[in-house]
């Protein structure tokens, strides 16, 4: 994700028509070495995009089928969405993978005190990291 962050950063054009105006501007990158504004970040921003695409494919096993490739290229990020639907979608990839490294850190963690899974919660909320704001008491 902070590979597509960093490729926004960069500037890339946005909803509808995106992906032409990068085609156009690869055209004119091509012929005259003139690199237009968004091109850049438009053309790292759908290479990152692909390579999503290509690792969530290979999670599904050896035989995905077309309807799993479409739904995981309609479900990441692309240049067609406005900026606000993009970042949100960014957002809410990076939220699930923060997600998936807590619950294994916390299977590792009960696992090496337990000497194994057994009686491990993987639905439980995690706990508050020490020092958190949640941790704070109000004192008035």
């Amino acid at each position: 994700m902070e590979n597509l962050r960093d490729a926004v950063s960069k500037g890339v054009y946005s909803g509808g028509g995106a992906q032409a105006k990068t085609a156009a501007a690869s055209i004119i990158n091509g012929l005259t070495g003139i690199k237009p504004k968004g091109f850049v970040g438009s053309e790292l921003f759908n290479a990152n995009a692909s390579a999503l695409v290509l690792d969530r494919i290979k999670t599904l096993g050896p035989n995905p089928s077309n309807a799993d490739r479409e739904f995981i290229e309609r479900t990441i990020p692309n240049l067609d969405k406005s900026a606000e639907a993009r970042d949100a979608l960014i957002n809410f990839m990076e939220q699930k993978a923060r997600g998936s490294i807590d619950l294994y850190k916390r299977a590792d963690t009960h696992a090496r005190q337990n000497n194994g899974l057994a009686g491990f919660d993987q639905f439980a909320k995690p706990k508050p990291a020490q020092g958190s704001l949640t941790n704070l008491s109000r004192t008035s």
